[in-house]
């Protein structure tokens, strides 16, 4: 589903209440906000982990990855891979159970 598809459905299930504007600029911050409290709660946090938590969704996390060494699968040559933040996903109990 496009970002666009998402607007058109949203539009569709409240009847037209609100314009597709609102609704784009409503999806934008709310994903914004995600992002902004994912980041704050890492700084926060000693491990370097936040968490968003919606209910019945499910929990993005923040997560660091630690620094490794990987290969070179055309050369087989070792590199080293510097850490880095990764976002994780875990669907909620009640999310899963609507998938089947």
């Amino acid at each position: 589903m496009t970002k666009n598809e998402l607007i058109n459905e949203v539009y569709g299930a409240i009847e037209g209440a609100v314009d597709r504007y609102t609704i784009s600029d409503v999806i934008d911050q709310t994903f914004d906000t995600i992002v902004t409290m994912l980041q704050e709660e890492a700084a926060d946090a000693e491990d370097k982990a936040g968490k968003f938590l919606y209910p019945g969704f499910g929990t993005f996390a923040l997560k660091e990855r630690a620094a490794r060494t990987g290969r070179n699968p055309k050369t087989g040559e070792e590199l080293e891979i510097a850490a880095s933040n990764v976002i994780t996903f875990k669907p909620a109990a009640a999310f899963k159970n609507k998938l089947g």
